[in-house]
């Protein structure tokens, strides 16, 4: 490829910019009339300039990214350059946030939306223009089948990422969800004064299961923001001390089980592991006592793996 010339190398766009690895190439724009000298980059470091006379289009024919673009010269200044993506892309650090006012919004990464559905208001299963949220999933902790996973589902809490500390031991969200930053909304109700915006509102069926168009799940209508915060809070502290590797009991811990070559933990059990065995227990009270008068559960998050934290609900129904 190396010895295509020039004018050759212009009739092929898409080979040239994909096979020349070596060079980091740009294509400038210009507006009509404009004479523009482009430099031609080749993987042996030699350059060839040439003289063009832009009379007409710069865009057409155009090849960006690998692909034909349609551009709006109005939306653009004298000169725009773009990556032609043959070449080295470097990370940008002003790209990334750095400021309050550009900080990521955080929401609930397990829900999706779907388009193809059946309206409840028509009874008709099509393609709709607004999409509803799957804010609700299977319940795989019970038999597949039985009537408890036909009667049941499980609101899923992810864990949080946007924060230092919790890369370095499991924390869940302790915004219910429907209230995140960056959830979605009802775009019907989220200017109606007289409905109540945070309360899950079905719109549609999905496989069989009611969903709404906004990120609110039916777990709001068992716990209030308040109640729900208490929980997941008290579950973190538990987290917390069981994985925060920095806290006094388990660094004496690891420091014990490496001079002892791991004997110390047979003999005495570990403060994470002791962490851990508490939190069951206050799982389990929590069912068995709170969360059983309003007909839901917590489901441990040992079961999950500590990837979310898991509520199981009964099956959402038309009121």
């Amino acid at each position: 490829m190396n010895d295509l010339s020039p004018v050759e190398k212009n009739q092929q766009p898409s080979q040239a910019l994909h096979e020349d690895r070596g060079s980091s190439e740009f294509i400038t724009f210009h507006k009509p009339g404009q004479v523009s000298k482009e430099t031609i980059g080749y993987g042996n470091g030699s350059n060839v300039t040439e003289e063009k006379n832009n009379n007409t289009s710069p865009f057409s024919g155009s090849t960006i990214f690998g692909e034909p673009k349609n551009l709006n010269m109005n939306e653009m200044g004298d000169n725009l350059e773009l990556p032609t993506g043959t070449g080295n892309n470097h990370y940008d650090p002003s790209s990334s946030p750095s400021s309050l006012e550009d900080e990521l919004l955080f929401f609930n990464y397990h829900e999706y939306s779907v388009q193809k559905y059946e309206c409840l208001e028509t009874g008709v299963y099509a393609q709709h223009s607004h999409p509803l949220t799957i804010t609700h999933f299977p319940n795989p902790y019970v038999e597949f089948q039985s009537k408890q996973y036909r009667s049941t589902r499980i609101v899923r809490i992810p864990r949080i990422f946007n924060k230092v500390i919790a890369n370095t031991y499991p924390q869940f969200s302790t915004t219910i969800p429907g209230f995140e930053p960056a959830a979605l909304i009802d775009p019907k109700h989220s200017t109606d004064q007289l409905t109540n915006v945070n309360s899950f509102i079905p719109k549609g069926i999905y496989q069989g299961q009611l969903f709404g168009y906004s990120s609110v799940s039916p777990l709001s209508q068992y716990l209030t923001v308040e109640e729900f915060k208490e929980i997941v809070e008290r579950v973190n502290e538990f987290m917390k001390n069981a994985f925060d590797p920095l806290t006094v009991l388990n660094i004496i811990n690891n420091i014990l089980n490496f001079m002892t070559i791991w004997t110390w933990e047979r003999i005495i059990r570990s403060p994470s592991k002791a962490c851990l065995d508490r939190l069951e227990a206050f799982i389990e009270d929590l069912n068995n006592n709170q969360l059983k008068t309003k007909d839901i559960r917590i489901i441990s998050p040992r079961r999950s793996g500590y990837i979310c934290l898991d509520f199981e609900i009964p099956k959402p129904v038309i009121p």
